[in-house]
């Protein structure tokens, strides 16, 4: 089970909640990212499946105690990298992977392909509406809303 630990105490004490996030030997979570009103999602997959769909994105509406599938994003593959991103006061998801980078603004219902070239990280600023994404060799995008 891909797991996602947690205190709220600084590290004194811990909770363990289960995701429904793909999980093995070379499967499992590799990105989270919050709103300060306890919206947050998770990112990740099988690093052995890089052409399958797999449960690789989810959502929880409550700090993390929860979560829930989104559907699938369009590029298959595992994501490596994940980031909110608030445009036009809306969050905004972006992941990415080595397949290219998507995004939702509907919470995981739908989603739309930003490129299809390898990334491993996308980041957006903390006014969340300008963010890059690195990839393989050297490569560097600026994402902006504005």
């Amino acid at each position: 089970v891909a797991r996602i630990l947690m205190t709220e105490d600084y590290g004194n004490t811990w909770t363990v909640t289960n995701s429904p996030i793909i999980a093995g030997e070379a499967a499992g979570i590799t990105a989270i990212d919050f709103t300060i009103d306890g919206l947050g999602f998770i990112t990740g997959g099988h690093l052995a499946m890089m052409e399958a769909y797999t449960d690789n994105c989810a959502v929880s509406f409550d700090f993390g105690h929860t979560w829930s599938l989104t559907t699938a994003p369009s590029t298959p593959g595992a994501m490596y990298g994940l980031s909110i991103a608030t445009i036009d006061q809306s969050p905004g998801l972006f992941v990415c992977g080595p397949n290219g980078i998507d995004y939702t603004f509907d919470r995981g219902s739908t989603w739309q392909n930003l490129d299809t070239a390898n990334y491993w990280v996308v980041h957006f600023d903390s006014g969340r509406s300008v963010g890059w994404a690195a990839g393989k060799n050297g490569r560097l995008i600026k994402i902006n809303f504005d």
